[in-house]
């Protein structure tokens, strides 16, 4: 006997099937030939409620003229939401979308274009193409009157909306929730930078106060450096054997930086002469000071680099006995200056 066939291949259905092809056809071809009776609506054009030019000008015939006549004549500018309407519907058969509750879809489509005639007929617009009806067409008119007894302008118009609103949700998907939360997932990374502003301005400030202390703090460190140097350097006396009053004037902060290079170049061993020569130099004098006790310092000093020079054995320290000549031409400059 022949083997039965224990597994059965089943064809998925297709998702578009020709009912809805033809559905979405119709219902786009009927929102084009409404759009175009709307858009093209004359005034003069022969309808049943107006007799004017023999021949129609509206794009759609006759036909259209009436079409666009009677939903003017009944919903007003509200007409214009037909279309669009058919549209959407039109899309979700197109997707083979089942309609879910097809009779609350189509009360909410009548609520929503009701109200919204309503809205136009309180907003008391005239259409620029025809002053024979009102913006919201009779049943808007009516709407709008019945409500503005009871409510006033302001309270129709706040139970219109909330009515538009309910169609709204009664006719499609649309959620307000949702809304809210599709827009704020959009800008929320694109705010995001806004919202960071305050916090990155105080870091800001944050940074700006610890460098400020931090300047002040190296240069009270450099102040002590300097009077600790002053303090531990052996006491200079003149040509005539007279100590000098180690008083550092005011403006003579070139010649101190010249001294601090040159006991930073000269190391450990010289640091001791470097700062007596540096208070030599950069002090004046409380009496009067003499040049040629300073010219015989710097000679002093030069000839102790010269010493050291002759006893190096590598090349840094040659290098460092070169610096330490130069910084010594310098101050020598800078004391004549001072001069």
């Amino acid at each position: 006997m022949a083997a039965i066939q224990q597994e059965i291949d089943v064809q998925p259905a297709p998702r578009n099937t020709r009912v809805n092809e033809i559905l979405v056809i119709a219902l786009v071809a009927t929102a084009l030939l409404l759009g175009l009776c709307l858009a093209s609506y004359h005034p003069n054009d022969p309808s049943w409620n107006a007799a004017g030019e023999t021949s129609a000008q509206n794009w759609i015939g006759a036909v259209g003229a009436n079409v666009a006549a009677a939903l003017f004549q009944t919903i007003g500018l509200a007409a214009y939401l037909l279309p669009f309407l058919i549209l959407a519907a039109a899309w979700r058969r197109f997707r083979a979308r089942r309609i879910n509750a097809p009779v609350y879809r189509l009360l909410g489509l009548i609520v929503l274009v009701l109200s919204s005639a309503a809205l136009l007929s309180l907003a008391n617009l005239r259409p620029f193409f025809d002053a024979s009806f009102n913006a919201g067409g009779l049943s808007g008119a009516i709407i709008s009157r019945l409500l503005v007894g009871g409510l006033n302008t302001i309270g129709a118009a706040i139970l219109l909306c909330a009515i538009a609103a309910t169609g709204v949700l009664l006719a499609t998907n649309f959620s307000f929730a949702g809304f809210y939360e599709s827009t704020t997932n959009l800008f929320g990374s694109r705010l995001a930078a806004l919202r960071s502003i305050p916090d990155r301005f105080a870091a800001w400030r944050l940074a700006r106060r610890e460098r400020r202390q931090l300047r002040h703090q190296e240069k009270m460190d450099r102040a002590a450096a300097i009077e600790n140097a002053i303090a531990n350097s052996p006491q200079v006396v003149d040509s005539d054997g007279q100590p000098i009053n180690r008083t550092v004037a005011v403006g003579e902060e070139e010649v101190v930086s010249a001294f601090e290079s040159f006991s930073a170049a000269t190391g450990a061993k010289a640091m001791a002469a470097a700062a007596g020569a540096a208070t030599a130099k950069k002090s004046l004098t409380r009496g009067k000071s003499t040049p040629a006790a300073e010219t015989a310092l710097v000679q002093e000093m030069l000839r102790e680099a010269n010493t050291t020079g002759s006893k190096a054995n590598d090349a840094s320290m040659l290098t460092d006995v070169v610096t330490v000549k130069e910084e010594l031409e310098r101050i020598r400059e800078q004391v004549e200056n001072l001069e």
